[in-house]
């Protein structure tokens, strides 16, 4: 079985993991979520610092299932997750891009993204897209739904990223997250597979 880290190592990760969450914490700036932690029996300090108990930690991770699947748009890229596996992922919401034809290094757009994630679908020995930069050229209230857009055009692994804003969720409808979301999921089957243009972007 391929492992990086020794089983003790591993160890030392965990408790030093252990020790930020229970005496450090962390800021939370949304207060539905600390009430949930807080009911799960986090402790709040100053308002928005959440410190995470060791027993809470331990418990969650108790029910956390031992093996999954992360599905893409088509059966052969899907990523089954079990003891032993090993997937590998590009990273997450870079700032900045090597221009390739200019040789300097520049803010991220969307149409960086757009071609990152074309060239990404494929490589085979990459199982899964992690939204790999930040979109500097739009609007922060755009750019979730942007990301999440170009990467589903794209690609048909599983993508997966981080969410910046509530707000840009939840424009375009009473219901905005669920409209604007169907909308751009629709949008990005339709011209899945198409060549990279961020101009036909739901926002754009």
């Amino acid at each position: 079985m391929y492992g990086v880290l020794s089983g003790a190592e591993i160890e030392l990760i965990h408790e030093a993991s252990i020790e930020i969450l229970s005496e450090v914490g962390m800021i939370i700036d949304n207060q539905r979520a600390i009430e949930i932690l807080k009911q799960k029996g986090a402790v709040v300090l100053d308002g928005k610092r959440v410190l995470l108990p060791r027993d809470l930690v331990e418990r969650s991770l108790a029910q956390a299932p031992t093996e999954f699947t992360l599905y893409g748009r088509r059966p052969e890229n899907e990523a089954h997750y079990q003891k032993g596996s090993f997937h590998t992922s590009t990273g997450g919401s870079a700032l900045y891009v090597l221009d390739l034809d200019t040789g300097e290094r520049r803010l991220s757009t969307c149409r960086d993204l757009h071609d990152i994630i074309a060239l990404v679908d494929q490589l085979a020995n990459i199982d899964v897209i992690s939204l790999p930069i930040y979109l500097n050229d739009l609007p922060k209230q755009d750019v979730d739904v942007n990301r999440f857009f170009a990467g589903l055009k794209n690609s048909t692994k599983h993508v997966i990223g981080a969410v910046y804003t509530v707000a840009g969720l939840g424009q375009g409808s009473q219901d905005g997250r669920n409209y604007r979301w169907r909308k751009m999921a629709g949008e990005a089957n339709r011209l899945g597979g198409a060549l990279p243009d961020h101009k036909s972007s739901p926002t754009r």
